[in-house]
Formats: C-alpha cells, structure tokens, sequence
C-alpha cells in the first residue's frame, strides 16, 4: 500500500501570475512539513505560466492543467481528490497567504471533525493598520445563517478529511450561477447532518480581497502580497497582527452591544411615553363617557319635569322651561322624533 502526504493542499489558478508564488511560498513554510500542493489550473493563460513553473522546484508542488471551465474549474478539484492519498485536504487561493501555523491548526481541529474553517484577517490596501478579523462559524445555528445568507469562510480557511469527502453525495462540482463557488461546497458539509464541524479560534489566513483592488495589475498584487510574505515571517509581527485586529474586533462588539442597548433603552422610553399616552386618553375618554352620563341624566330629569307641566297645562311655564338650553334640547329632540 502506498502511503500518501499527511495534507493535500490544493491552489486552483488562473490569471493572477505571480501572486500564486507567494501563496505556495506560505504553503511551503508550515510548521507541518509533509504536505503535497496540487495547482489546479482553470484555463491558465500562457502569460501566467512562467510563475507556476518556478513554484516546481520543490519537488512538493505539482501543476495540472485544464481547459477553462464555465466558472472557476471546481470539477477539476474533484479530479485531484479522486486519487489523493493524504488525511486531510485543505485550500489556499492564488492571492492569499497562509499564516505558518495554518495546517498544524487544521489538523488539530479535524482530529477530531470533519469539516472545518480557520479564522482569518482581512487584508486591505491600507497596511496593517486597516485589517480586520473574518468570523465566520460553521457549527449549528451559525452554520444554518451562512445558508440563508449566501455568504461563509473564504476558501483558504476551509479544510476536510478525505474520507469525508468520499462519504458526500456530491463532491466539487460546477457551481450554479449566482452562488459562490466556495460556498456551495461548504454547504455540502454544512447542510449534511452526518458530518462534525468545527470553527477555529486565532486567525491563521491572512485574506487579500480583490473587490477592494479593482483596477490593480497583478505585478500590483503581487509587490503587496511579497511585503506581506516578508512581514509574517517574523514571530513579533504576527502576534502584533492578531492582538491588534483582536483588540479591535473586541472593541466593535463592544460598541455594537452598547448601542443595542441604548437602542433597546430608547425604545421602553418610547414604548413608556406611548403608554402614557394612551393612559391619559383612556382617562379623558372616561371622563367624557362620565359627562355624558350625567349630560344624559340631567336630560332625562328636563325631559321628565317637561312633561309633568304639560300635563298641568301651564303653557306659560312650559314656555318658559322651553327657553333654557337644557329643555330646549328635549323640545328639538322631539320635535325631530315627531
């Protein structure tokens, strides 16, 4: 029997050139030595490929090429699984960077799951001052959100057993249209109650967003990506990194759960001012029911003693009841009665 690498890191490709140079060299530098990268290319154009091939030199990485595929090549990442022979599979994007203790943390979490996500930080144009932590949780309820919102871990966070993967129903495949690819394959995992999942704790990824570099070159993208190589190669920066972005994560849930509450304090106050709104209207509205009680009671009281001189036939009396308010209602009330 053939004895495979403990982790199978697959780096699909396509155009990004030399970014993929610094994603294999932070594959490369893991605690965890005993790895083989697939890059999987998706149609990868000739400009793109002198990159790839310097990342051959380690005898670790290899490339497969493929035809362009209607999205980004998933059913190519099911090739490569179909005859892998590692315990684990984790996945890096050509345009992030692994922190080095990303698969040592993977495994440890898949001892014992068989799907999981890493924390990581999102890396914007700004430097390190301008990272964030991506928190994204994958076990009950949390999970259950990333499906309603379409939204979950990025790929490079993602990590399963092999075996897992051959007890799916349905490996990687072609994305529908409208759904991240990547999120469509963590739901496989997600949705299928048969598998344990775990979320990880310290960030491991470091996340280069391409929505927030439009427009960049990809020499661009790969100078900032080689500043970033340099930077997390040193022990001192990378636990600054996380206690910073912690700290900050931390101090917006603070501030979050603060206005919640102010919310939720000027909502009674509203809901107070609105119920002693109504309190005093119900207590006007008695009182005008109580008036109108006794308006009716003093009616009928004119209506009686009306009555009693007409039956004396003392017209000029009546006459002179009939001029006040009170007994003129009576006369008008029946008159219109008559």
């Amino acid at each position: 029997m053939v004895s495979g690498p403990l982790a199978t890191v697959i780096i699909p490709t396509f155009d990004h050139g030399e970014t993929i140079c610094f994603a294999v060299e932070s594959a490369l530098s893991q605690t965890i030595c005993d790895l083989e990268i697939v890059i999987v290319g998706d149609g990868v154009p000739d400009f793109a490929k002198p990159a790839i091939e310097r990342c051959l030199e380690d005898s670790r990485v290899r490339f497969l090429e493929f035809p362009k595929s209607t999205r980004k090549g998933e059913e190519y990442r099911h090739k490569v699984l179909e005859t892998a022979k590692s315990e684990i599979v984790c996945y890096l994007s050509d345009d992030d960077l692994w922190l080095p203790n990303h698969l040592e943390t993977m495994l440890g979490m898949l001892s014992e799951a068989d799907f999981a996500v890493s924390r990581s930080i999102a890396c914007y144009p700004g430097g390190a001052k301008e990272c964030k932590i991506w928190w994204s949780d994958v076990e009950g309820d949390a999970g259950k959100r990333l499906l309603a919102e379409r939204t979950g871990p990025p790929l490079s966070t993602g990590a399963h057993t092999l075996a897992a993967y051959r007890r799916l129903a349905e490996g990687w495949t072609s994305t529908p249209a409208g759904i991240q690819t990547d999120l469509f394959f963590w739901n496989k995992f997600i949705s299928d109650g048969q598998f344990t999942l775990r979320s990880g704790g310290l960030p491991t990824v470091l996340k280069f967003c391409s929505i927030s570099r439009r427009g960049w070159s990809n020499q661009s993208r790969a100078s900032e990506l080689e500043e970033w190589s340099e930077l997390i190669k040193c022990p001192q920066f990378r636990s600054a990194l996380i206690s910073n972005t912690l700290s900050q994560l931390i101090r917006e849930k603070e501030i979050a759960l603060l206005e919640a509450r102010l919310s939720e304090q000027s909502y009674r106050a509203r809901a107070n001012e609105l119920k002693a709104a109504v309190e005093h209207l119900e207590a006007r509205l008695t009182d005008t029911d109580e008036n109108a009680k006794i308006a009716q009671s003093k009616q009928f009281s004119a209506e009686q003693e009306l009555n009693r001189l007409r039956k004396s036939k003392s017209v000029r009396v009546a006459k002179l009841f009939s001029s006040i308010p009170l007994f003129r209602t009576v006369v008008d009330s029946r008159k219109q009665a008559d």
